[in-house]
C-alpha cells in the first residue's frame, strides 16, 4: 500500500517513537506538539529487552546505551528486609537484550534529536480531528487544516480525540486505586548501593523503586494505595510525607530530600481494556488507547512496539482498513496480557493482609529474577516478524 505522509499528534516516547519509524520507512512525517518544548512528565523508565530491541531496530541503540545503565544487579526488599539478589545479565543471555535504566527526558531529547528538523512542530496544539473519505485532517491553535493519509493519537491518557472520535464520546479512563511519586537523587545524595543496580521495596500497600543511572544519579518512584479524593487540595510532598512516614530507610532518604528531589506526585489513573483502535484514518497508540498502572513498568517498552507494529503494517498491507485492522489484532493480545499482567503485580506487590506477606515474602526469598520475571516472556519475545522487517531495512 502506498503512503506517503501522516500526522502524529503528541510528541511523547510513543509519537516520537512512531515518527523515528516511519521516517525509517520514507514516509514524510509531520509531529505537533501543543508544548513550546519537548516535555517529559515523569522521572526515569526501565527498558526491557523488548524495548531495547526497538530502539536498535530504529538505529539509536549506541546513542542509548551512552545514555543509560545496562542494568546487573536486582535488590528485592520488604520493608527493610533483603529478600532476593540476582543478575540481571540473566535477559541477555536469554533474550539477546539486556534491562536499561534512562531518564526519561533524555530519552525523549535522544527521539527528538533523531528526527529531520522539519517533522516537528512545536508550540502547535491540535483542536479538532477528523477523517474525509481517503484521508484524515486535523484543524490546529494556528488556525490550520492539516491533512494526511493518517492520524496517529499519541497524545496521552486524557486523549480527547481518541475518546471522542474511536471511542463514540466514551471515556475509558478511571483511577487506578493507587498513586505514584517520582524524581532524582544526585551525587552525595544517592542511596548506596552498586552501580548498574535495581532496588525494589514491598510494603504493605506500597512500593518503590530506585535505579542507578550514569553520572552518579538515580531515580526513584514510591508508589501507595490511597484514595483519590486524597489529592483534592494535597501538596504533592506534605501528602508523600503523610503516607510514607516511618517506613523503610531509603523512603526516609528520599522523603529528607529537598523538593528539588521531587519530579513529580500523581494520582495514577488507567484506560479500561478496548479492542478498537481507530476509525477511519484515524488511529491510537500508546497511553491514549492503553493507559495503564506504572508498577510492572511497561509504558515506553508498549508505546514503541506500538510504532513498531503500526508502521510495518501500514506498508505492508494492501489498503488502510486492512493495514489498521492487522496492527489492532496484532497487539490486542499483547495489552489484554499487559492489563492482567499489571493487575497482578500490583496487588501482589502492595498488599496489606499479613498472611498473604508472609507468604509471599517466603516464595520471593527462595526464587530467581528470571522466574519472577516469566509473566514478561511472551510480551518481550512477541513480534519477531516486525522486529526482522525493521532489521532488514
Amino acid at each position: 500500500m502506498q503512503i506517503s505522509n501522516a500526522i502524529i499528534v503528541g510528541a511523547g516516547i510513543a509519537g516520537l517513537s512512531m515518527a523515528k519509524a516511519l521516517e525509517k520507512l520514507d514516509i514524510e512525517v509531520l509531529l505537533l506538539e501543543k508544548t513550546q518544548r519537548f516535555k517529559s512528565i515523569g522521572g526515569g523508565i526501565t527498558l526491557y529487552p523488548h524495548g531495547a530491541k526497538a530502539i536498535d531496530c530504529l538505529g539509536l541503540l549506541d546513542q542509548a546505551r551512552s545514555i543509560s545503565h545496562e542494568l546487573v544487579n536486582y535488590n528485592l526488599f520488604s520493608d527493610n528486609k533483603l529478600l532476593l539478589k540476582d543478575n540481571l545479565l540473566q535477559f541477555k543471555y536469554q533474550t539477546g537484550f539486556s534491562l536499561f535504566s534512562f531518564s526519561r527526558d533524555q530519552l525523549v531529547e535522544l527521539f527528538a534529536n533523531s528526527l529531520k528538523r522539519d517533522s516537528v512542530r512545536l508550540g502547535v496544539e491540535v483542536l479538532e480531528v477528523g477523517n474525509e473519505e481517503s484521508r484524515a485532517w486535523v484543524r490546529t491553535s494556528k488556525n490550520e487544516l492539516l491533512k494526511a493519509d493518517i492520524v496517529i493519537l499519541a497524545d496521552g491518557i486524557n486523549s480527547k480525540f481518541f475518546s471522542d472520535i474511536v471511542l463514540n464520546k466514551v471515556s475509558a479512563k478511571k483511577y487506578c486505586g493507587y498513586s505514584f511519586w517520582g524524581g532524582f537523587l544526585t551525587g552525595a545524595d544517592c542511596i548506596p548501593v552498586s552501580d548498574k543496580s535495581t532496588m525494589v521495596t514491598l510494603g504493605k500497600d506500597k512500593l518503590s523503586f530506585i535505579l542507578t543511572l550514569p553520572n552518579k544519579k538515580q531515580w526513584w518512584y514510591l508508589i501507595a494505595k490511597i484514595s483519590e479524593e486524597s489529592w483534592i487540595g494535597a501538596d504533592k510532598i506534605k501528602l508523600a510525607k503523610e503516607v510514607f512516614s516511618n517506613w523503610c530507610k531509603n523512603t526516609k532518604h528520599i522523603l529528607s530530600m529537598t523538593e528539588d528531589a521531587f519530579a513529580f506526585g500523581l494520582p495514577c489513573f488507567q484506560n479500561k481494556f478496548v479492542n478498537k483502535w481507530h476509525q477511519g484514518r484515524v488511529v491510537g497508540i500508546g497511553d491514549s488507547v492503553h493507559g495503564m498502572g506504572p508498577v510492572a513498568g511497561q509504558g515506553a517498552n508498549t508505546a514503541m512496539l506500538d510504532a513498531l507494529v503500526l508502521a510495518k503494517s501500514l506498508v505492508s498491507e494492501s489498503n488502510f482498513s486492512s493495514a489498521l485492522n492487522k496492527f489492532s489484532e496484532a497487539r490486542n493480545d499483547i495489552i489484554s496480557q499487559l492489563y492482567i499482567m499489571e493487575e497482578k503485580s500490583a496487588a501482589s506487590k502492595m498488599h496489606s493482609d499479613d498472611d498473604f506477606v508472609r507468604e509471599r515474602n517466603q516464595k520471593l526469598g527462595s526464587s530467581k529474577i528470571i522466574n519472577l520475571l516469566e509473566p514478561v516472556m511472551p510480551v518481550i519475545t512477541a513480534h519477531k516478524d516486525v522486529f526482522d522487517f525493521f532489521y532488514e531495512l
